[in-house]
């Protein structure tokens, strides 16, 4: 998950949570790999804005693009971590490895095959129960058979 790409409304909902900016809630939604309760977490352990030097600010600002106050918050979420700050402001990807026991577990819990699993928890950064949902409710399920429809699911009611 990039910075810029965290939706609003998980990141007005982990900064109303932590008592934080919502662009310390941002980073703190990358960090967490958008698990919202692990953000809330990470965002009430920061670091103070005040203790960050406006060298590392404006390092991070320029290296990721993003602004003086984007900055400031990431590198507060990081605790002045620099790398990672640099790291979260780039949007370079994180490590995106997903573990062959939870590509497993969806392919068996959906019954899809293997790199369907594995494609779809890569979309979803790895949240198992959003890869089950997701495959649950595509259009279609290869193995899962329509019911033919009656005369009665097609005929339109009159009231009279």
């Amino acid at each position: 998950m990039e910075f810029r790409q965290v939706p609003t409304s998980d990141a007005r909902w982990v900064a109303h949570e932590a008592d934080v900016s919502v662009d310390q809630a941002r980073a703190a939604l990358v960090i967490a790999d958008g698990m919202t309760n692990r953000a809330i977490d990470i965002a009430q352990s920061t670091t103070p804005p005040a203790k960050l030097s406006k060298g590392e600010v404006k390092t991070v600002s320029n290296h990721g693009g993003v602004s003086l106050d984007e900055a400031r918050a990431i590198l507060s979420t990081t605790e002045g971590n620099l790398d990672l700050a640099k790291e979260i402001a780039s949007g370079v990807p994180r490590d995106t490895t997903i573990p062959d026991a939870d590509i497993e577990i969806v392919a068996q819990r959906v019954d899809v095959s293997y790199e369907l699993a594995e494609e779809t928890l890569h979309d979803v950064d790895g949240d198992l129960a959003a890869a089950v949902e997701r495959l649950e409710n595509r259009p279609s399920r290869p193995n899962q058979q329509r019911e033919p429809e009656t005369s009665s699911d097609t005929e339109i009611w009159d009231p009279e």
